[in-house]
């Protein structure tokens, strides 16, 4: 570029920057009205743009008077503060896009008032097209670096959110359901926890699951552990289990588990423990690789959790447990005197002092209030165990020289 050109070029530099203020806040204007997420959006208030629009045309303008070095710090402020606010690239991008070509028009239309010759247009316009693209640069740069150090941030309190949840740790009712608020589940249930193992350490076993599941209207969180990937499922409605247990037995490569429905999120560590206990299943189990964990007292039991025992006797004996304090130790009292005695209605009632038919009337009585069958061995276990539960929570223990026993059905007289 000749000598005169880099005067007359330096000339329009400067007459631009005299207008900076004037000429920034026409571009801020244009923004507003040609980017529709500044005019929608109340995040980048009308001052800020207006100043930031200064900036950049100081920039491109300082640029044309052949300064060197220019600073980028301007730009550099302007993509964090944007990336902070919320605005996204494509908005970012499109807001230079119309500070390019106002630059443009104002480098034209100096010219032309300038009398400045074609090789001093084009000079100027090249230099303006340089600065404005390091600007415009530098500011992307900075906001895909603010942005992505926004995402880790926020998956990795995303990830603790999740952990407390899935750990029990929240014990509040109305904390756990402001966290599941936050973490994009309702409050309603019903729910049920997954447990996935994992082919390799610290390797997802079902990739991009929790956007499949959501584009069933499944929301879900989950949480990668060494061995196991965790996930809490909220399902809705109680019949749309099967389907989601169908959609993972589509996906699943390693032993899934997948607990029973349950309705309180505070309840979310034991449905863990329940799917971990069906995943150990399918490991050591033939057949299909998603197991659905039995919610029966027995299969609670069988995780060997105290937890779950709990879970058994107020399983058991919810109903016995809504009736009368006096009334309901008659019951128990009857039914421990008839597993004490092998299940032999008679030495029952001798030990109890009473006429076998009073025995055999507070059986029933046990049977309405429980759900289960004196005559089923199953479900007598299950009486069985839900009474152990019982006296050894409260304290009590079954005397040394009266162990607690049940005998097959047709050992049994009176009742069967």
């Amino acid at each position: 570029m000749r000598v005169d050109e880099v005067g007359d070029v330096a000339a329009l530099g400067h007459a631009l920057l005299a207008r900076s203020d004037e000429l920034g806040a026409a571009l801020a204007d244009a923004v507003l009205a040609q980017v529709p997420f500044y005019a929608a959006s109340p995040t980048v208030a009308t001052g800020e743009l207006r100043a930031s629009s200064v900036e950049h045309l100081r920039f491109v303008f300082s640029a044309l008077t052949v300064q060197q070095d220019l600073d980028l710090v301007a730009a550099e402020e302007t993509g964090r503060q944007r990336a902070a606010a919320g605005v996204p690239l494509p908005a970012l991008l499109a807001a230079y896009r119309v500070g390019f070509r106002h630059i443009w028009e104002h480098v034209v239309a100096e010219s032309r008032a300038a009398g400045a010759d074609t090789e001093t247009l084009l000079a100027a316009t090249e230099h303006a097209v340089a600065a404005h693209d390091a600007f415009a640069h530098a500011a992307s740069a900075a906001h895909a670096e603010t942005t992505a150090d926004q995402l880790v941030r926020h998956q990795e309190r995303r990830t603790a959110l999740v952990d407390a949840l899935l750990g029990g740790r929240i014990g509040e009712r109305a904390a756990v359901w402001e966290l599941a608020g936050m973490l994009g589940l309702g409050v309603g249930g019903p729910y049920v926890a997954v447990s996935v193992a994992v082919p390799t350490l610290g390797q997802p076993a079902l990739e991009h699951l929790e956007a499949d599941l959501r584009a069933r209207d499944l929301p879900s969180v989950w949480l990668l552990r060494p061995d196991r990937q965790l996930g809490l499922v909220e399902v809705r409605r109680a019949d749309r289990v099967a389907e989601l247990v169908a959609r993972l037995r589509q996906l699943a490569t390693t032993p899934t588990g997948v607990s029973s429905p349950f309705e309180d999120l505070t309840d979310a560590r034991d449905a863990v423990r329940l799917a971990e206990s069906a995943m150990g299943s399918a490991r050591t189990g033939a057949g299909n690789l998603v197991r659905v964990f039995e919610d029966s007292p027995l299969a609670l039991a069988a995780t060997g959790s105290p937890e779950m025992l709990q879970r058994v006797a107020r399983t058991v004996f919810s109903r016995l447990d809504e009736q009368r304090t006096g009334d309901r130790d008659l019951l128990l009292d009857t039914l421990a005197a008839w597993l004490d005695a092998g299940g032999s209605t008679s030495h029952a009632a001798e030990a109890l002092f009473l006429h076998p038919n009073t025995v055999r009337q507070r059986l029933r009585r046990l049977e309405e209030l429980t759900g289960r069958s004196m005559t089923d061995p199953r479900q007598v276990a299950e009486l069985c165990l839900a009474l152990e539960v019982r006296r050894r929570w409260s304290g009590e223990r079954t005397a040394p020289d009266q162990p607690m026993r049940t005998k097959t059905v047709g050992d049994r007289d009176g009742q069967g």
